[in-house]
């Protein structure tokens, strides 16, 4: 990455005891400048990393083998266009990726499921825009503004920032197939009901626990 260039770059620490140490960057294969790679949208389980591009409308994975990191996969959305930016925000555990695209269909926006075998990444949900839930999204709700994923359970945010301003809303999702379809399990809205609560705005405002079966919402 070019200083000055707006292409970013993921950054990777280890830790030994108390001390972290930098190790290495990581680098999109065809990165360019005013990508704006992990503009608040990186995420990492086990070995793997991922990282968005949403001006290229682009999310990518690395894989860290032991000695060194390599990228695995560049993601795009199977119905994916310029002002869509997906890659907005983005999750990542085990075998399960979802990437947020909020701006697709007038921002009422999306959430895109990929799933792991092997080395290869392929797309298996569309929830939101393109997909059949939610059921209840409209224009401006840019769904998927911000997502996040534990084990079967997966959390997006319809924040509802576009004019005029509304209250937001959470959904939570499950899986029990590794991921290949999913089903509503609930929805959140703020208890205020306050059209200025902006509920679930924000780039890290909605987090999910399966363990502890919890969610937090900004």
């Amino acid at each position: 990455a070019t200083p000055g260039s707006s292409t970013g770059r993921i950054a990777i620490f280890n830790r030994s005891g108390s001390t972290w140490s930098f190790e290495s960057f990581l680098d999109a294969s065809d990165a360019a400048a005013g990508d704006l790679m992990g503009y608040n949208n990186v995420s990492i389980s086990g070995n793997y990393v991922i990282a968005g591009t949403p001006a290229r409308e682009a999310a990518y994975i690395w894989f860290y083998n032991g000695s060194s990191w390599s990228q695995q996969a560049k993601l795009t959305a199977s119905d994916g266009a310029s002002g869509h930016y997906f890659g907005t925000n983005l999750s990542l555990d085990g075998d399960i990726a979802v990437v947020g695209a909020a701006w697709k269909t007038s921002e009422t926006g999306a959430a895109y499921v990929f799933t792991r075998s092997g080395t290869s990444w392929t797309q298996t949900t569309i929830l939101g825009a393109g997909g059949t839930i939610p059921s209840d999204l409209s224009t401006g709700d840019q769904f998927g503004f911000v997502v996040d994923i534990d084990g079967n359970s997966l959390i997006a945010s319809a924040s509802n920032v576009a004019s005029p301003r509304g209250y937001g809303s959470a959904y939570i999702f499950r899986t029990s197939n590794s991921g290949a379809s999913w089903i509503q399990a609930k929805k959140f809205t703020t208890t205020s009901g306050d059209n200025t609560d902006n509920y679930g705005y924000g780039r890290r405002t909605v987090a999910i626990d399966e363990t502890s079966e919890s969610i937090i919402v900004g």
